[in-house]
């Protein structure tokens, strides 16, 4: 396994979203996400709240690049 390879994963609680559908849905989402980014290198784990379940797409992109931005993982 290549230790210079991004690892990042998605972490959607049962608590907040009760079904499994969502739950998914809400990973694919932050994937989807990352994969548009010029992302080479980092380790992440990004940990959706109970208030995500009304967020937008939109809004989830600029949190996850808010944070991105904040660590120095982008410029």
């Amino acid at each position: 396994m290549d230790s210079e390879a991004p690892h990042y994963t998605f972490v959607a609680p049962k608590k907040a979203y009760k079904n499994a559908i969502k739950r998914n849905k809400y990973r694919r989402i932050g994937y989807n996400i990352l994969r548009q980014l010029p992302i080479t290198h980092g380790t992440a784990i990004f940990m959706y709240k109970k208030e995500a379940i009304s967020a937008k797409k939109e809004e989830i992109q600029g949190n996850i690049l808010f944070l991105l931005k904040k660590v120095r993982v982008l410029d």
